[in-house]
Protein backbone atom coordinates (compact mmCIF):
# COMPACT_ATOMS: atom_id res chain seq x y z
CA UNK A 1 0.00 0.00 0.00
CA UNK A 2 2.71 2.51 0.77
CA UNK A 3 3.83 1.89 -2.45
CA UNK A 4 0.71 2.74 -4.04
CA UNK A 5 0.52 5.97 -2.06
CA UNK A 6 4.14 6.86 -3.44
CA UNK A 7 2.78 6.05 -7.11
CA UNK A 8 -0.07 8.64 -6.65
CA UNK A 9 1.95 11.45 -4.54
CA UNK A 10 4.28 10.99 -7.78
CA UNK A 11 1.41 11.18 -10.36
CA UNK A 12 0.12 14.40 -8.66
CA UNK A 13 3.80 15.77 -8.89
CA UNK A 14 3.35 15.35 -12.30
CA UNK A 15 0.56 17.27 -13.34
CA UNK A 16 -1.32 14.05 -13.86
CA UNK A 17 -5.07 14.17 -12.06
CA UNK A 18 -6.50 10.82 -10.06
CA UNK A 19 -9.91 9.46 -11.82
CA UNK A 20 -12.38 7.75 -9.61
CA UNK A 21 -10.43 4.43 -10.95
CA UNK A 22 -7.18 5.43 -9.31
CA UNK A 23 -8.85 5.97 -6.19
CA UNK A 24 -10.33 2.82 -6.52
CA UNK A 25 -7.54 0.58 -6.74
CA UNK A 26 -6.13 2.58 -3.60
CA UNK A 27 -8.59 1.51 -1.71
CA UNK A 28 -8.50 -1.75 -2.66
CA UNK A 29 -4.56 -2.15 -2.18
CA UNK A 30 -5.18 -1.38 1.42
CA UNK A 31 -8.08 -3.21 1.80
CA UNK A 32 -5.98 -6.12 0.58
CA UNK A 33 -3.07 -5.35 3.03
CA UNK A 34 -5.62 -4.59 6.20
CA UNK A 35 -5.05 -1.08 6.52
CA UNK A 36 -8.38 -0.39 6.20
CA UNK A 37 -8.32 3.73 7.96
CA UNK A 38 -5.84 4.49 5.44
CA UNK A 39 -8.52 2.82 3.03
CA UNK A 40 -10.97 5.44 4.44
CA UNK A 41 -8.74 8.02 4.53
CA UNK A 42 -8.56 7.74 0.55
CA UNK A 43 -12.43 8.97 0.87
CA UNK A 44 -11.10 12.64 1.85
CA UNK A 45 -8.52 12.48 -0.67
CA UNK A 46 -11.03 12.26 -3.06
CA UNK A 47 -13.10 14.92 -1.97
CA UNK A 48 -9.96 17.47 -1.66
CA UNK A 49 -8.87 16.51 -5.24
CA UNK A 50 -12.82 17.00 -6.12
CA UNK A 51 -13.32 13.50 -7.88
CA UNK A 52 -16.66 12.42 -6.43
CA UNK A 53 -17.43 8.88 -5.41
CA UNK A 54 -19.59 6.52 -7.21
CA UNK A 55 -21.40 3.58 -5.97
CA UNK A 56 -18.73 1.03 -7.10
CA UNK A 57 -16.21 3.58 -4.15
CA UNK A 58 -18.79 3.51 -1.71
CA UNK A 59 -18.79 -0.68 -2.41
CA UNK A 60 -15.10 -0.69 -2.01
CA UNK A 61 -15.40 1.52 1.38
CA UNK A 62 -18.14 -0.95 2.78
CA UNK A 63 -16.38 -3.71 2.01
CA UNK A 64 -13.31 -2.36 4.03
CA UNK A 65 -16.17 -2.00 7.02
CA UNK A 66 -16.65 -5.88 6.12
CA UNK A 67 -13.74 -6.74 6.73
CA UNK A 68 -13.04 -4.55 9.94
CA UNK A 69 -16.30 -5.98 11.39
CA UNK A 70 -17.41 -1.89 11.63
CA UNK A 71 -20.94 -2.19 11.21
CA UNK A 72 -21.58 1.62 12.52
CA UNK A 73 -18.89 2.69 9.32
CA UNK A 74 -20.58 1.25 7.19
CA UNK A 75 -24.16 2.20 8.34
CA UNK A 76 -22.42 5.38 8.18
CA UNK A 77 -21.22 5.36 4.48
CA UNK A 78 -24.43 4.11 3.09
CA UNK A 79 -26.14 7.37 4.76
CA UNK A 80 -23.72 9.36 3.07
CA UNK A 81 -24.27 7.75 -0.77
CA UNK A 82 -27.74 8.59 -0.11
CA UNK A 83 -27.31 12.42 1.37
CA UNK A 84 -24.97 12.47 -1.72
CA UNK A 85 -27.51 11.06 -4.23
CA UNK A 86 -25.62 7.74 -5.03
CA UNK A 87 -28.29 4.95 -4.91
CA UNK A 88 -26.96 1.59 -3.48
CA UNK A 89 -26.64 -1.32 -5.56
CA UNK A 90 -27.46 -4.89 -4.60
CA UNK A 91 -23.47 -5.36 -4.08
CA UNK A 92 -23.83 -2.31 -0.84
CA UNK A 93 -26.98 -4.18 0.18
CA UNK A 94 -25.03 -7.48 0.19
CA UNK A 95 -22.20 -5.64 1.98
CA UNK A 96 -24.28 -4.47 4.85
CA UNK A 97 -26.02 -7.87 4.94
CA UNK A 98 -22.98 -9.33 5.80
CA UNK A 99 -22.27 -6.79 8.01
CA UNK A 100 -25.29 -7.25 10.01
CA UNK A 101 -25.11 -11.01 10.46
CA UNK A 102 -21.53 -10.40 11.90
CA UNK A 103 -23.05 -8.30 14.33
CA UNK A 104 -25.60 -10.44 14.94
CA UNK A 105 -28.30 -7.79 13.93
CA UNK A 106 -30.54 -10.49 12.21
CA UNK A 107 -33.47 -8.27 11.31
CA UNK A 108 -31.39 -5.72 9.88
CA UNK A 109 -29.38 -8.46 7.97
CA UNK A 110 -32.88 -9.79 6.46
CA UNK A 111 -33.85 -6.00 5.80
CA UNK A 112 -30.58 -5.30 3.30
CA UNK A 113 -30.96 -9.19 1.99
CA UNK A 114 -34.48 -8.17 0.44
CA UNK A 115 -32.58 -4.88 -0.58
CA UNK A 116 -30.15 -6.88 -2.34
CA UNK A 117 -32.74 -9.39 -4.31
CA UNK A 118 -34.92 -6.38 -5.40
CA UNK A 119 -31.91 -4.11 -6.50
CA UNK A 120 -30.69 -7.46 -8.44
CA UNK A 121 -33.99 -7.70 -9.67
CA UNK A 122 -34.63 -4.16 -10.90
CA UNK A 123 -31.23 -4.44 -12.85
CA UNK A 124 -32.78 -8.10 -14.52
CA UNK A 125 -35.49 -6.51 -15.72
CA UNK A 126 -33.69 -3.41 -16.77
CA UNK A 127 -31.66 -5.52 -19.43
CA UNK A 128 -34.57 -7.44 -20.18
CA UNK A 129 -35.98 -5.76 -23.82
CA UNK A 130 -39.05 -6.30 -25.16
CA UNK A 131 -39.71 -8.28 -28.03
CA UNK A 132 -40.16 -5.34 -30.06
CA UNK A 133 -36.69 -4.71 -30.08
CA UNK A 134 -35.48 -7.40 -30.99
CA UNK A 135 -33.92 -7.79 -34.99
CA UNK A 136 -36.04 -11.03 -35.57
CA UNK A 137 -39.07 -8.82 -35.78
CA UNK A 138 -37.98 -6.33 -38.67
CA UNK A 139 -37.84 -9.59 -40.61
CA UNK A 140 -41.48 -9.41 -41.14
Amino acid sequence: WEQAMRGFDEMKRWGLHPSVETFQALINVCNQSGNWDVAMEILTLMQINHVPPGVATYNELIQTCVMEDDLDRGLGLIQEMKTAGIEPDATTYKALEKLCLSAGRMEHAREFKRLAQARSFQRWKKEDKPIENHAWRNWE
